[in-house]
């Protein structure tokens, strides 16, 4: 039976770290997307509002409304910057994650590859022991006729 390596608890708590930033990058995406729409839809408010023709009090109002419909598109936008800059730093954190995750992998994975190797090699000699003494015993019956 082959032995455990002392890193698998560590590739283990890797792998989890590895999956925890892919799920935040999933999170990250999906909350930039919905930014961008916000924002894509705050804009299309802000360039259908324009002032309206008529009572000097109505086309203040308008104008008002308007700067407030584009101060609001700006923060979206900004807001959607925002997002698209925390995905970038999610994928970041992920790309280290899976690097360190591979890392211990491969020291895991060398770990057992010594470990089968040594146990053949045991089994090896096992065997070897074992058809040495049959052949010696064969040898000392045929010697000793009695």
């Amino acid at each position: 039976m082959a032995r455990r390596s002392p890193l698998a608890t560590l590739l283990r708590v890797r792998r989890i770290q590895e999956d925890i930033a892919r799920a935040e990058v999933v999170t990250a995406r999906a909350l930039a997307v919905l930014a961008e729409e916000n924002a894509a839809a705050r804009e299309a408010a802000a360039t259908r509002s324009g002032p309206v023709d008529g009572d000097p009090r109505t086309f203040v109002a308008s104008l008002v409304a308007g700067r407030s419909y584009a101060a609001d598109a700006f923060a979206a936008r900004r807001r959607a910057v925002e997002a698209r800059a925390t995905v970038d730093t999610r994928l970041a954190v992920w790309s280290e994650a899976a690097g360190r995750a591979e890392g211990v992998d491969r020291v895991v994975t060398r770990h057992e590859t010594e470990a089968r190797a040594a146990e053949e090699a045991a089994d090896a000699a096992e065997r070897d022991d074992l058809a040495s003494v049959a052949r010696r015993r064969r040898a000392a019956a045929e010697q000793d006729p009695s």
